[in-house]
């Protein structure tokens, strides 16, 4: 024999030296597609009509409801998937019966077969572990399964799984209790999913609800999953060391014994945020891992449109992730929006993740925005940086400092909005960085800082390099509109805008290069005065950095437009009110034109000396 599949809905024809009887067609409401098994020896058909000749029909009435048509030959049908309803199998769904035997059972027929299993509207009363296996399907169908233990057989979760694929759960609540049932005494915490291994996984509009200490989706060894509009309310850290607790836990595979890379995995559409039960709130995260495995990375992660919703520790947390795309997420208050981490294990190289972009978000009253922290150094301060990474399109609004960027090679920040914060972009230590496009607009520090502060040991050694800052536009900016301030190699400053410098205190520039920061180009920025009380010292200011130009610039200054005092500087083009002569220090052969000169007094060149004397009037 063969097999052939019969479709669901249809009816079908049957070769000629085929007969079925009533025996050999099961109950419909137990299969959306039923197995039958068809064999020449069996006569006659359902409900006693005459035999079947080759050319007749199975009439309607004897086959089961929804199969279509399909010719069999000498054949029986492959079955597909049972589906199974708890309640026929003595579950209540009252909110007080103990459910847990009845659903375990239903559970059990994975074991064997695909299964639908279909909970009809109700509350199931959960009170002992549940285990899910292969090849099923969770139908709430607006349900809810509530977990009524704080421990068991097998420990605390609602569900678990152990080295599962084809598994959906949809449409209704999981309800951890919490507030009724926290856990252990001492050790409270609890999953309402855990457990290591999982593939071709589908979450799809249910509500976690009421987690303690550890995770709503402990998720471990991923090969495939997607989380699609589901929500998850309510979190609490009774013991107090749980602050950072994932609602999805994409767990490097460390349940499951192996360390195996987490790959494929999507979510999207849902919210995380705090419930409406008393001392539960948002997450510690909304989506992450808080450990990996050296030498392992999980990969192809896509958080796009969800709300992340006053997260304690940070909406998305990111611990050696590769392929990472976050876009048109909403990112409201919390600690903060992204936090990327390397990894690190004493003895060993640091290692970072790669090919992140963060496009399109929203980010709203976060302390810190986006934060990619800096490595912990290993054996002979070895470090690692992060890999192509995008900020892209994004909206910073609120907040403390929007971007924190250390150790980034290739780093794109283009085409973002910054408002109301202290620092829209803070970086170091990065190779390859273009800072381009970008709107900002009453900051109480600075617009674009370049700093080597994260690390103890490594300022100085050059290690930030290759940095263009283009086309932006700033105002209302309490500090600088960009201060270089570590000893960067190769800074590129040209053709922003930045209007109302240093509002904060009249003690500050538009553009300030220090801290022996070595060659740059300053040329076709305009520094202008948009009418603030405190207003900028001088426009441009490069002082302690070596081997700059500083070309054309509309710069503004209480004092001057431009000032220099690095010997290795060289001016071009430079406009200046009053005579250089004894106020700025330049490299020979530089030129600068005053504004308020005569016929001989316009244009001077530094002729001699390595101060900031030997300008000559031409």
């Amino acid at each position: 024999m063969t097999d052939r599949l019969i479709a669901v809905g249809d009816d079908f024809t049957l070769p000629p030296e085929v007969q079925v009887s009533d025996a050999n067609l099961p109950e419909a409401s137990n299969a959306e597609a039923v197995a039958l098994k068809l064999d020449a020896s069996q006569v006659g058909v359902a409900g006693g009509a005459a035999p079947l000749d080759g050319d007749s029909l199975v009439p309607d009435e004897n086959l089961p409801t929804r199969l279509q048509d399909a010719a069999l030959g000498a054949a029986f049908v492959r079955k597909t998937e049972q589906v199974a309803s708890v309640k026929d199998y003595g579950a209540k769904g009252d909110g007080v019966t103990d459910d847990t035997l009845a659903i375990q059972e239903v559970l059990n027929l994975a074991l064997t077969r695909q299964v639908r299993i279909v909970f009809p509207a109700g509350v199931y009363i959960v009170r002992q572990k549940l285990y899910i296996y292969s090849n099923t399907t969770l139908d709430l169908e607006g349900s809810t399964l509530r977990r009524s233990f704080n421990t068991g057989p097998g420990g605390t979760s609602l569900l678990e799984y152990n080295n599962v694929a084809n598994v959906t759960i949809r449409n209704g609540t999981l309800d951890g209790n919490g507030s009724n049932y926290p856990g252990v005494a001492g050790a409270e915490g609890f999953n309402i999913i855990g457990g290591g291994g999982i593939k071709n996984a589908l979450f799809e509009n249910v509500i976690f609800l009421d987690v303690v200490g550890n995770h709503s989706l402990d998720l471990s060894a991923i090969d495939g999953i997607k989380v699609d509009n589901c929500r998850f309310l309510g979190f609490k850290d009774i013991v107090g060391d749980r602050a950072f607790a994932e609602s999805i836990q994409l767990d490097p595979g460390i349940l499951a014994g192996s360390g195996t890379n987490n790959k494929g995995i999507t979510v999207t559409r849902c919210y995380f945020g705090p419930s409406a039960t008393a001392g539960f709130g948002a997450p510690g995260v909304g989506v992450g891992n808080h450990a990996t495995v050296p030498g392992r990375t999980d990969s192809d992660i896509k958080i796009t449109d969800n709300t992340f919703d006053g997260c304690g520790f940070a909406g998305v947390r990111a611990f050696r992730w590769d392929k990472v795309v976050i876009k048109g997420n909403a990112f409201i208050g919390g600690a903060r929006g992204v936090h990327v981490t390397p990894m690190y294990v004493p003895s060993t190289p640091p290692e970072s993740g790669s090919g992140y972009a963060i496009t399109g978000n929203t980010f709203t009253g976060c302390a810190s925005s986006i934060l990619f922290a800096a490595p912990v150094l290993g054996p002979g301060n070895t470090y690692s940086r992060f890999k192509n990474v995008t900020i892209a399109g994004n909206t910073f609004d609120g907040g403390t400092d929007a971007l924190t960027l250390p150790f980034i090679t290739q780093l794109a920040i283009t085409g973002n909005t910054f408002s109301d914060l202290s620092t829209a972009v803070k970086l170091g230590y990065t190779d390859g960085a273009t800072v381009s496009g970008n709107t900002a607009n009453n900051l109480s520090s600075n617009f674009v800082w370049i700093t080597e502060s994260f690390d103890a040991v490594l300022p100085g050694t050059g290690l930030t390099q290759i940095t263009a800052i283009t086309g932006n536009t700033a105002s209302n900016v309490g500090f600088r509109g960009v201060h270089v301030n570590c000893a960067a190699k190769f800074t590129t400053i040209v053709g922003n805008t930045l209007v109302n410098m240093s509002t904060a205190a009249s003690t500050r520039d538009g553009i300030l290069v220090d801290s022996g920061a070595n060659g740059g180009i300053i040329e076709g920025n305009s520094i202008m005065d948009g009418g603030a009380t405190n207003k900028p010292v001088y426009g441009v200011n490069v002082t302690t950095g070596t081997n700059w130009r500083i070309g054309s610039n509309n710069s503004y200054g209480s004092t001057r437009g431009t000032n220099c005092t690095s010997a290795t500087t060289t001016l071009t083009g430079v406009l200046v009110a009053g005579t250089p002569e004894a106020q700025i220090t330049a490299k020979v052969g530089s030129t600068v034109t005053r504004t308020d000169g005569g016929a001989i007094t316009t244009l001077y060149v530094k002729e001699s000396g390595t101060g900031n004397t030997g300008w000559i009037a031409k």
